[in-house]
């Protein structure tokens, strides 16, 4: 059974779309998501492209009742332990997901197995930990009230964070310590930094077409940081030991883009689908 429900993209489901997928020639293709949601993105591809062969989006959570079009589904599963069989997709993707994922190399590892030789993986994730946002407290999380300073998590510690919330960004208690607790304990992040996700990604069986990290501007958020400590709310040795011990690339970089595409393993066969190519 299935409910009505209005999916409705948000423009950073729009602007994925656009950039990785919507040049993709995906006719007759299987296509598989990791972290789905609601099938926001599974839609965009239905309505691009109307002769899909298949589109499966797994999700942790089971929204099997959501109704997400006559070819796709989506599927309570876990990247980490997929019951696909092997070169299931000709396509993976991805978008804010793998920040949650705690095994990075054993998803890593399943993804290759569902892809057919030849397959891409394509995925798109932010922030991570060492990130200015890192502790998913921000104007995404809509559910949540943001943490304005950037870095708080790292500046802080689980035991002095929830006091700064309190006197410098106006939490009351309770959202003080419900906010400790999701980022320093909860199993919602992982918590990982850039140094693990490049390893995690650099599996022998693909090839590497692009891998890029891209750059928060630095000064606004210096500023803001600075504002804080002029204010009262932050130490400034905080700030400066901060600062002293964390490496640039780590703090500076937010999002993270991945294209692997899965090493020819054996000649194609007969009845071998062609892979996605862009379309010229």
């Amino acid at each position: 059974m299935s409910v009505t429900v209005i999916t409705r993209p948000q423009q950073y489901h729009i602007d994925f779309f656009q950039e990785h997928l919507a040049d993709l020639s995906l006719a007759g293709k299987r296509v598989l998501e990791i972290g789905a949601g609601i099938g926001e993105l599974l839609r965009l591809l239905q309505d691009h492209e109307p002769v899909i062969d298949e589109l499966v989006g797994i999700n942790n959570i089971d929204y099997g009742a959501v109704d997400v079009g006559r070819r796709a589904r989506l599927v309570k599963a876990d990247v980490c332990a997929m019951a696909f069989p092997e070169h299931e997709f000709d396509l993976v993707f991805s978008l804010a997901t793998f920040e949650h994922v705690h095994d990075l190399q054993r998803a890593v590892e399943q993804i290759h197995r569902v892809l057919r030789p030849g397959g891409l993986l394509i995925a798109k994730w932010s922030p991570i930990w060492n990130g200015f946002d890192g502790h998913h407290y921000g104007e995404t999380v809509k559910v949540r009230q943001a943490i304005e300073l950037p870095w708080a998590h790292l500046i802080f510690d689980r035991t002095t964070l929830g006091a700064y919330l309190v006197d410098g960004e106006g939490f009351d208690r309770n959202q003080a310590r419900q906010a400790t607790e999701d980022i320093y304990e909860s199993d919602w992040l992982n918590r990982q930094s850039l140094r693990v996700y490049r390893e995690a990604f650099a599996h022998p069986g693909f090839e590497v077409q692009r891998f890029d990290g891209i750059q928060c501007n630095f000064g606004p958020l210096m500023a803001r940081v600075a504002a804080a400590v002029d204010r009262g709310f932050v130490p400034r040795w905080r700030v400066a030991e901060f600062f002293r011990r964390a490496r640039p690339e780590e703090i500076l970089t937010y999002k993270l883009i991945v294209h692997l595409r899965r090493r020819e393993e054996r000649p194609p066969t007969q009845n071998a689908r062609p892979v996605p190519t862009v379309k010229s």
